[in-house]
């Protein structure tokens, strides 16, 4: 059985920073819409307009300021 060797394998840097947004990205999706649009208005100050919106504003964030916003719900 031939073992499995990926094509493009990704740095510990580059995994590292995969996890942290892939654990971002999990934690938002707890999130009902209506949670999600006011934590996008209290911290961008505007709303949400279209999906690279969300994605640049959860990729922006640092993971402890989703916790916070968690223990606050």
């Amino acid at each position: 059985e031939a073992k499995y060797i990926p094509k493009n394998p990704l740095s510990r840097e580059g995994y590292t920073a995969w996890l942290g947004n892939y654990i971002k990205f999990y934690l938002i999706s707890n999130f009902t819409n209506d949670e999600l649009k006011q934590f996008h208005l209290d911290v961008k100050g505007e709303e949400i307009n279209k999906e690279s919106d969300l994605v640049s504003f959860v990729l922006g964030l640092e993971t402890e300021v989703i916790l916070e916003k968690i223990k606050s719900l």
